[in-house]
């Protein structure tokens, strides 16, 4: 058990490390989201006290996206990390791609309700292009906050998908004419 909590605090140790050298990058760039439908995550680590922080990614052609934000509690001996995320709004970045211009549209949110550790906003039907996520809340620990984003997306099918599903409906179809011929 003692083993066990020194990896943690050990991890704990590198997160604080991680999030105190990307304090000062705002927007943090996520990069683009997987087409495999596999979710794009990003930990962060804060210092006691309210944050705004403001995420930036690129989807590619899907059917829906989904967001959420989960805080990480964790007491250690001396410390313990606590968030309470109250607000995620998601943003289209605009024909220009680029954060905070004036092509910049709202598309949805979503506010958590005070003790609420996790905080998810659905959004169906998203075209490819740049976004950005924008979170608020207060790191309310005594050692500070560690908080997860994760963006996932519901892959569009491949054409191969449709046409087995044809095929199936096809098969299903014959079965369902031929029983129906057999009562006859």
């Amino acid at each position: 058990m003692q083993a066990k909590l020194t990896l943690v605090q050990l991890a704990v140790a590198a997160s604080l490390i991680t999030g105190a050298a990307s304090a000062g990058a705002t927007p943090f760039a996520l990069g683009a989201v997987p087409p495999d439908g596999d979710p794009l995550v990003y930990t962060r680590t804060l210092t006691a006290g309210t944050f705004f922080d403001t995420f930036t990614f690129s989807l590619p052609a899907n059917l829906g996206s989904a967001y959420s934000v989960v805080d990480i509690p964790l007491n250690l001996p001396g410390a313990s990390f606590k968030m309470l995320v109250t607000n995620l709004n998601l943003f289209w970045a605009g024909a220009d791609g680029d954060v905070g211009t004036v092509d910049d549209s709202f598309l949805a949110s979503a506010s958590s309700v005070p003790g609420a550790g996790k905080l998810e906003l659905p959004y169906q039907a998203t075209t490819p292009g740049n976004y950005y996520i924008d979170v608020s809340g207060r790191a309310v620990g005594t050692a500070g906050g560690i908080y997860t984003v994760a963006i996932g997306i519901t892959p569009v099918p491949e054409p191969e998908n449709y046409a087995m599903f044809l095929a199936g409906l096809g098969v299903m179809g014959a079965i369902a004419m031929r029983r129906r011929n057999k009562s006859r």
